[in-house]
Formats: C-alpha cells, structure tokens, sequence
C-alpha cells in the first residue's frame, strides 16, 4: 500500500524515483525498522512485567473461530495468540505502545529517502516526508481496515458464542472465570481511576468492591 502511494508522490513532485527503487528501499528500511521496534517492545515489556506467559483464552479462542471460519482472513492474519497483559502498568506504557514506533521510524525513514537521495538524486526531504506520512497512513489505514473487515465479514457470525463454549470446555473454569474478572477490573479501573482491584473472582462467585465517599459496599454477583 505504501509504495505506490510513495511512487505517486514522487511523480507528482517530478523526482526520478522508479517503483523497482523505491520498493527495494521500502523493503530494506521496513525489514531493519521491524526488527528492531519487536526487539525495544520486547525489551522494554519484559522489564515493566507487562507481559506475561498466561494465554489470553477468550481472545485466542475468538480469533481461532474467525480463522477457521474465513480463509482469507487467515491468510491476513495467521495463527494468532494472545497473552494476558498485567492490569498495573505504567502509565506512560500505553503512549509508549501506541506512539513508539512513529520515534523509532525516523532513522529508518531517512535511511529510506537517503538511499532513493543516492541512486536517483531525488530529494532527501521530500522523500522522507513522504516517508513518514506514508508510514502514518498505512497505519491508521491497516487498523481500521481490520475492523471494518472484521465487522463485514462475520457480521452474521457465532464465534463469540462459539468461543465462549470452546474456552468452557478445553479450560479450567476457575483460569476462565479469573481472566474473565481480571479483564472486568480492568475496565472499571479505567473508568472509575481507582489504583485497586474492584473486581475478583473467589470460590464460586463474582465480587465486586466498591467504596465510595461516604459508604462501603460489597456487591456479590454470582452465577454470571
């Protein structure tokens, strides 16, 4: 998607950039970036303990159903797994996760508009502006378009009930109901900004611990 908006551009602004050349320069600027924002993710995961080796049941389940369901969704996606991620995290690691690779792209782009620069004279700040608005673009594009066809294409779709009973009956109840609790904790600390747990999984049931201004209150859900 990114070369031939980025061999566009380069006619548009009269550059001599062929498409052979710019798409080796993609290739080769693209390959070294991925490997080195997996390798600062992976790092920098590890130090937080943000990452753990809990398989994310319910997520991997629901994305297992839709690609045995859609071939071609298969093929854009693959095998995926997820893994649950720990519910107390640095603030700053959500920006980092969302905005690091647009940081670490810039040397990767100049490296880009500096190779088309070298063999077809074009220019190095044109192309490395058109480099990270490509970038952008693809991005946003790619996040999207994978929504939109994930809501297209299983509109009419029963994996999440499929899941569901899939998740029951290959895991432990006690591992689905944690994950479950964790994952709903999880919002309710976004939105209410507490710092503790208010959702927890014990024995047979749900609990919920709400304290508010003037009054503590424990709500027991159970059965959900």
């Amino acid at each position: 998607m990114a070369v031939p908006l980025l061999f566009a551009l380069n006619r548009l602004t009269f550059q001599s950039a062929r498409m052979t050349g710019i798409t080796e320069a993609v290739l080769y600027a693209d390959g070294a970036f991925l490997v080195i924002i997996s390798a600062i993710h992976g790092v920098v995961l590890a130090l937080v303990g943000h990452a753990t080796k809990e398989l994310d049941i319910i997520s991997t389940e629901l994305e297992k159903c839709y690609a045995q369901e859609s071939f071609a969704y298969w093929i854009i996606r693959g095998d995926l797994q997820f893994y649950v991620e720990s519910l107390t995290q640095p603030s700053w690691l959500e920006l980092f996760e969302k905005y690091a690779q647009y940081v670490v792209f810039l040397p990767f782009c100049l490296l880009f508009a500096l190779m088309l620069k070298g063999r077809y004279s074009a220019s190095a700040i044109l192309n490395f502006t058109f480099g990270m608005s490509a970038f952008v673009l693809v991005n946003l594009a790619t996040d999207l378009g994978i929504e939109k066809l994930r809501s297209y294409m299983f509109s009419n779709s029963r994996c999440v009930e499929t899941s569901a009973a899939n998740a029951a009956r290959l895991y432990s109840p006690d591992m689905l109901n944690v994950q479950i609790a964790d994952q709903m904790n999880a919002d309710l600390v976004r939105v209410l900004g507490s710092n503790r747990p208010i959702m927890m999984w014990r024995e047979n049931g749900f609990h919920m611990d709400l304290t508010l201004p003037r009054t503590l209150s424990q709500i027991e859900l159970r059965n959900l």
